[in-house]
């Protein structure tokens, strides 16, 4: 099995693990393979929005994480004020996955919600960011492929392939038991999660700033 890296969109750590997992790659180094999973699979279908004390444990945890950040990581310096239902995001991104557009589908989504603060669980909002990565993917599924839809009105993948690896990759990482925010699993050694995975994706590489 390669390097695979477990984390849900709404984490700050995700954001600071994609940005590492861009900066791997343009140095050419291998890349773990990103499976995004649901930290809070309950949540309102139109997503939930924070009081004041979510939005200060949220901000807390956007602190914690920009105090991991190299100096030339550009990391948001607020949280969101909600939290979008998380099939709609994994949902696209599985779509993307099997496309061969997963990396670029990974890196609008982490931008769209940290760094512009847009709802991703919103099918039409997934659909005017995402349509052109999938577009020029090679899905097998007509509307990703020809018109760039991404996920169903009910925020639900268009295709089974995907919806068996949104259940696949969640069963996967609750089978592991770990660290809701990112958890890093190699061949031959212990997952990583939390601060010491984020550490791990920059070891090889000198992280750098990476654009959506």
């Amino acid at each position: 099995m390669d390097e695979v890296i477990y984390a849900d969109f709404t984490s700050p750590a995700a954001y600071l693990a994609g940005l590492r997992l861009d900066a791997l790659a343009a140095a050419g180094e291998p890349v773990p393979d990103w499976r995004p999973v649901a930290w809070h699979p309950r949540l309102p279908r139109t997503g939930l929005g924070l009081d004041a004390e979510g939005r200060a444990n949220q901000q807390r945890a956007v602190e914690r994480v920009r105090s991991l950040t190299d100096p030339r990581e550009e990391f948001p310096a607020s949280a969101p004020g909600f939290l979008p239902h998380p099939d709609g995001p994994i949902s696209a991104y599985a779509e993307a996955y099997l496309a061969g557009v997963g990396p670029e589908v990974r890196r609008l989504l982490l931008h769209a919600y940290w760094a512009e603060h847009q709802d991703i669980g919103n099918p039409e909002v997934l659909r005017r960011l995402l349509a052109p990565a999938l577009k020029s993917g090679h899905s097998r599924t007509d509307a990703v492929r020809n018109f760039g839809y991404a996920v169903s009105p009910a925020r639900m993948p268009l295709s089974t392939l995907a919806f068996h690896l949104m259940r696949d990759w969640q069963q996967a990482w609750q089978a592991l038991g770990t660290h809701p925010d990112v958890t890093l699993v190699a061949p031959g050694r212990p997952a990583l999660t939390g601060a010491a995975a984020l550490d791990a994706l920059g070891v090889v590489g000198a992280p750098q700033t990476v654009s959506a």
